[in-house]
């Protein structure tokens, strides 16, 4: 069987408070992209995992083998065992959900096998990994609490180009940053109004709206990160440039046709 594990973009980024369970909520507006990762997996006598890069993460810790873990855990199915090959083209830890674009679909594999409810795989989801509920069913959503609270819209159909970086940010200090910092967040309904205007075609309004908490610490850290925004940017077909998730890739909305 073979399943593809598609990447998102934050068109709209805000982190809010800090969670009694250390998570963080946040306000979102996601959308998938036509950057995929591929996933080749058969039940097997025996667990198996390879992959075509090289992981510095361990299998037990790997995205993959949670959702299973969880799935197993929460269904009560536990009689089975997967062969599975990876072949990666999500940039590691470039703000792309990556990680959890392939838990979400190895976990719709199974739902899907095991026929379960729809409501009961989004729970299952949501204890898998934050970005996981939203990259379950993809398309364009509002995406709240620490990531587990999806509001589905009409997929907008937009024309996104990844820039990525060559480095990695660190989402845990990127957090520690905002823990640390005073600043004003954003008003609750900006996301919504943003999607309103990319689904109308008001780009200039939209670019004011398009937004990243985790730029300031980002340009910080790496200058020339924000020197290449302003570059994708100014080019004509732009409509916005914005990083994804905590970094390091850029995205460029484009007009239409270019």
């Amino acid at each position: 069987m073979q399943i593809k594990a598609y990447a998102k973009v934050n068109l709209f980024l805000d982190v809010l408070d800090k969670r009694a369970d250390g998570m963080h909520n946040i306000l979102s507006l996601m959308q998938t992209i036509n950057l995929y990762d591929t996933i080749y997996l058969n039940f097997s006598d025996r667990e198996h995992f390879e992959t075509d890069v090289k992981f510095d993460c361990l299998w037990e810790k790997n995205s993959i083998k949670k959702a299973i873990d969880t799935f197993k855990r929460l269904t009560g199915y536990t009689d089975f065992n997967l062969s599975i090959r990876l072949v990666k083209r999500i940039p590691f830890a470039g703000g792309l959900g990556g990680s959890s674009a392939d838990a979400a679909a190895v976990l719709r594999f199974l739902g899907n096998t095991y026929k379960i409810p729809e409501k009961d795989l989004l729970m299952i989801s949501s204890q898998t990994g934050s970005d996981v509920p939203f990259m379950l069913n993809g398309g364009t959503a509002i995406v709240s609490g620490k990531g587990d609270i999806v509001e589905p819209l009409e997929t907008l159909q937009l024309n996104i180009r990844i820039h990525p970086q060559n480095f990695q940010l660190q989402t845990s200090e990127m957090y520690k940053f905002l823990d640390e910092t005073q600043r004003k967040q954003r008003s609750s309904d900006e996301p919504l109004k943003l999607y309103e205007l990319l689904k109308t075609g008001n780009n200039i309004a939209a670019r004011d709206l398009a937004f990243n908490a985790f730029e300031q610490k980002a340009f910080e850290l790496f200058p020339l990160l924000k020197k290449l925004k302003s570059t994708y940017s100014a080019m004509p077909d732009c409509i916005f440039c914005l990083m994804s998730g905590s970094g390091s890739s850029l995205f460029s909305v484009l007009k239409k046709g270019a």
